[in-house]
């Protein structure tokens, strides 16, 4: 009776400890996700990755760990593509212009006077009127899988400027974009390209007079030197959420389609935030005090016709710069509010 009795016992060690070892080599198998930005939260594309981080891990956190490295730590933006591609970073939450040297088609999203404005951007590209961008996206090794929210362009300067020639010897920092960088030169401004982290002190010390970036960041970066803005036109600094698709595909179907999902649903939880919470932030800081430059209408229609050699060089730039060019004119004329444009996600 007792040998039965230390059988049966020594049977439910056996089974525990194979539980256990099951479970130990199921948690062993748990993928972990890095996600770079180049910024801090509560500025948009930081948010959007912490609130996607968050919906990923309560659909599929027994799968998946996500890992949000903020302000530059996985390194340089250059550093953040090249880890992209090669799959040691997976994801990034960052500004299209910083991943337009990699994939020049995105340029599109740099070209003045050519979108509605950002909002026209956040709800098109996030009801899947994506595909020349995916495309090209994709034959680099990149995913792009959905639009965090942002406020439109503005160049934000230290003096007052008024006219064409008052623009002449001002330096202002754009994105790495070429046609971001052309985009400003055609304005008369000099493009000057510095690291997100020294913008700061490039204004405070006179290297550069002023940027163009959006409001958040500008806020965020405090940049507060730069105290005049010009926002003439109202393009969009697209936050694109990019995963690796060399990462993606290792991952089973259901983590796949997680990612995805989420991707989707942390944008406009983003974009409410943005609108409902940072934005009135801003504007209620006084430390955040900005003076907005009108220009005469004579001096944006100049701008503006010196900015349109830049859409030609873009187009000339080859076949699906023309296909990409000519898909969102097509759209923008189709639907210029963006509200009556079906979805084209499933």
């Amino acid at each position: 009776m007792r040998l039965k009795w230390y059988v049966s016992l020594l049977a439910c060690l056996v089974l525990v400890l194979g539980l256990c070892a099951v479970t130990a080599q199921a948690q062993s198998r748990k993928a972990v996700m890095r996600i770079g930005t180049i910024t801090t939260p509560p500025q948009p594309q930081a948010m959007a990755a912490e609130e996607f981080k968050r919906i990923v891990e309560s659909k599929v956190g027994d799968q998946l760990e996500v890992q949000v490295y903020h302000a530059s730590q996985l390194g340089t933006i250059p550093q953040h593509m090249q880890g992209l591609q090669n799959g040691s970073i997976h994801a990034i939450f960052m500004p299209n212009g910083f991943l337009a040297p990699t994939v020049p088609e995105l340029g599109v999203l740099d070209l003045a006077f050519f979108f509605p404005d950002a909002d026209w951007v956040y709800q098109m590209f996030n009801k899947g009127y994506i595909e020349p961008l995916y495309k090209a996206m994709e034959g680099k090794g990149l995913l792009l899988l959905s639009v965090p929210p942002a406020p439109y362009r503005e160049i934000f300067i230290n003096q007052k400027v008024e006219t064409v020639n008052d623009f002449r010897g001002k330096r202002v920092r754009t994105y790495s974009s070429p046609i971001n960088q052309k985009s400003i030169e055609a304005m008369g401004f000099t493009p000057v390209n510095i690291d997100s982290s020294e913008m700061a002190v490039a204004i405070m010390q006179g290297t550069a007079d002023g940027v163009e970036t959006d409001k958040t960041f500008w806020y965020n970066m405090k940049l507060f030197k730069a105290q005049y803005t010009l926002d003439f036109y109202k393009g969009s600094i697209c936050h694109v959420s990019t995963i690796s698709k060399r990462w993606f595909d290792t991952q089973p179907a259901n983590v796949q389609k997680a990612i995805r999902e989420a991707a989707l649903e942390m944008a406009p939880i983003v974009n409410e935030y943005m609108h409902k919470t940072l934005l009135p932030r801003i504007a209620a800081d006084p430390e955040a005090k900005l003076t907005s430059l009108p220009l005469s209408d004579s001096v944006i229609s100049e701008i503006r016709t010196r900015v349109m050699a830049v859409h030609d060089f873009y187009k000339d730039m080859g076949p699906t710069f023309v296909e990409t060019y000519n898909y969102y004119k097509d759209l923008i004329a189709k639907y210029p509010n963006p509200a009556d444009a079906p979805s084209l996600l499933k």
